[in-house]
């Protein structure tokens, strides 16, 4: 698979990156950091890599790396509502709802039709018990979208178990 992504005729940085992705979705985080920082490296404005190189440190539980590299993308590109996202994921996993929502509401407030965040923000108001505003953010559920192919239903829901627990 690898060699057919160099063969494409798409420009390095691309090449990298969708490496970093399959390593990503192998989980073999260190080597698909590496290959995001190389995509980074020939084009330093390649918010997609930044963004997956934040995510996979997040994946690795290094909140602290993870987090300065999603402020870092924010501070750069105030208007990227999937590092605002991102970052409310973070807090989320370590349990700090009320941080999650104030970043899923930041996302939200980019662009209102996001539906990871509307979700996301949802399960954490239904984590405080505010459940009736809570099942408002699932109304795009029942309108027959779907969350983005970067998240499945599992992401969530994993995370709310992890919480009572």
């Amino acid at each position: 698979m690898f060699e057919y992504i160099l063969v494409q005729k798409k420009a390095p940085e691309t090449c990298f990156y969708n490496i970093g992705k399959i390593n990503q979705e192998l989980k073999k985080y260190d080597n698909a950091i590496k290959n995001y920082n190389n995509a980074v490296n020939i084009k330093k404005d390649f918010i997609e890599a930044h963004n997956e190189i934040g995510f996979c440190l997040l994946e690795k539980e290094n909140y602290k790396e993870s987090l300065l590299k999603f402020k870092r993308i924010i501070k750069l590109y105030p208007s990227s509502k999937i590092a605002y996202y991102n970052v409310g994921a973070l807090f989320l996993r370590r349990g700090e709802i009320s941080k999650a929502i104030n970043y899923f509401n930041k996302a939200i407030d980019l662009d209102q039709s996001f539906i990871d965040a509307n979700f996301a923000k949802g399960s954490c108001l239904l984590l405080k018990g505010n459940y009736e505003e809570g099942w408002k953010f699932y109304k795009w559920r029942s309108e027959g979208k779907f969350l983005s192919e970067k998240y499945n239903e599992n992401f969530y829901t994993e995370r709310l178990v992890d919480l009572k627990n």
